[in-house]
């Protein structure tokens, strides 16, 4: 993309603006993992920087480590930033899986969600470890996590096109996600 991707608009907002317009009404404090504060003041969050320990890295795991690091609750909600069509009532709903896992997270066409699911403090010391093995992948954390995956069948009822696990890679994909307005 030509352009950070939480910056892109789809229907006039900002990517980043439509999330945080969704999430900021079901959680306490909504966290924005970010290097460079600025861009995002004018959302009223809080904006963390990657781990100094883990900065060179990149990646989403070195983000949803910082931001859960960062978090003054045990449990955090973890977005990407280019996914436009959050659905709150889906959202709440996987909140109420959370207990006796470390983490809740989407399973749609065969493949992990990782970056739209909630996670405990407890996954810190596994983020940890695969950071400092040089793994940048969420996945890399799961082996000895106790997971929920949300089947397909499950997550139907609250969002039947899933809609919510849209994300924007390239300019065809905000093309599709204008159209779906």
């Amino acid at each position: 993309m030509a352009a950070p991707k939480a910056f892109m608009e789809v229907g006039g907002t900002t990517i980043i603006g439509r999330e945080i317009e969704v999430l900021k009404p079901l959680f306490a404090e909504v966290i924005v993992s970010a290097n460079d504060p600025g861009p995002f003041a004018r959302f009223g969050c809080r904006v963390v920087p990657d781990d100094a320990r883990f900065r060179e890295m990149k990646g989403p795991l070195v983000g949803v480590y910082s931001g859960l690091t960062a978090a003054n609750h045990d449990i955090g909600f973890a977005v990407a930033c280019d996914m436009p069509f959050i659905n709150p009532g889906l959202v709440v709903w996987m909140a109420g899986l959370i207990e006796g896992f470390d983490l809740v997270i989407p399973r749609v066409g065969g493949y992990a969600e990782p970056l739209f699911g909630f996670y405990k403090k407890t996954c810190l010391r596994a983020m940890e470890d695969a950071l400092s093995r040089g793994e940048r992948r969420m996945q890399g954390i799961f082996g000895g996590l106790k997971v929920r995956y949300v089947e397909e069948r499950e997550l139907a009822p609250f969002d039947p096109g899933f809609r919510s696990f849209i994300n924007i890679n390239t300019p065809e994909d905000l093309a599709t996600a204008e159209s779906l307005l």
